[in-house]
């Protein structure tokens, strides 16, 4: 089984991230993924929660300050 992270910055744009991540999480196949959700609480936060992830998967849900910060922790770590 294949673990997904997904990091989430709730304030980032204007989108309603819950209901997004709801409708990502509902299409997933439970018996081929486990996920867990993480939520960044300050600037930088999703890259050091991206450097320490222990998934085989990880999933930026915000802007594109988020996919940045998620892509360099993926990269450095």
């Amino acid at each position: 089984m294949e673990k997904i992270l997904f990091i989430v910055n709730p304030i980032a744009g204007g989108k309603d991230k819950k209901a997004i991540l709801e409708k990502v999480i509902g299409a997933l196949d439970p018996s081929r993924f486990s996920h867990e959700v993480r939520y960044t609480e300050y600037a930088g936060h999703a890259c050091t929660i991206a450097e320490e992830a222990d998934a085989d998967i990880v999933v930026a849900i915000g802007g594109d300050g988020t996919q940045n910060e998620v892509a360099r922790g993926v990269v450095g770590s």
